[in-house]
């Protein structure tokens, strides 16, 4: 459980609720404008605590409505690519940057050290000190 754990929760309670009350041969219409506008919220917040609602409002949309066009467009809930994007930021700041991985942790949204290295180890197989280690050997051997 994370932060955005709570976000994949909420994003697939709404799922479940959009789907009992919408029509599911209907097919579900995918608004690229409000995909964009969601996705530009999650990443310009990801370092904050961020909530289904709050994107949604961001996109102008439903906070069901929302859950149903990120699965639809990106095969994951919200939640799911808000770590991804927390995952990406803090990979670049481990290979590009000196601050230490508390650092990188607390800055990309991660309660603390442990929460990101268990996370970073989760969906890259990596420890963040492992990460860095490598991606320094394969910079610095170019």
């Amino acid at each position: 459980m994370d932060a955005a754990s709570l976000l994949v929760i909420e994003g697939l309670t709404m799922e479940l609720l959009g789907e009992t009350w919408c029509n599911r041969g209907a097919g579900l219409r995918i608004p690229s404008r409000s995909l964009k506008l969601a996705e530009e919220y999650v990443r310009e917040h990801f370092d904050q605590p961020i909530g289904l609602t709050e994107v949604a409002k961001a996109a102008n949309v439903h906070p069901g409505y929302l859950a149903r066009l990120f699965r639809a467009r990106h095969k994951c809930t919200v939640g799911d690519f808000l770590r991804k994007v927390r995952l990406d930021w803090a990979s670049e700041q481990l290979s590009q940057s000196n601050a230490s991985i508390a650092e990188i942790a607390v800055t990309s949204g991660f309660y603390d050290q442990s929460h990101l290295t268990n996370t970073f180890r989760h969906h890259t197989g990596l420890t963040p000190a492992e990460f860095r280690r490598a991606s320094r050997a394969d910079f610095s051997s170019s």
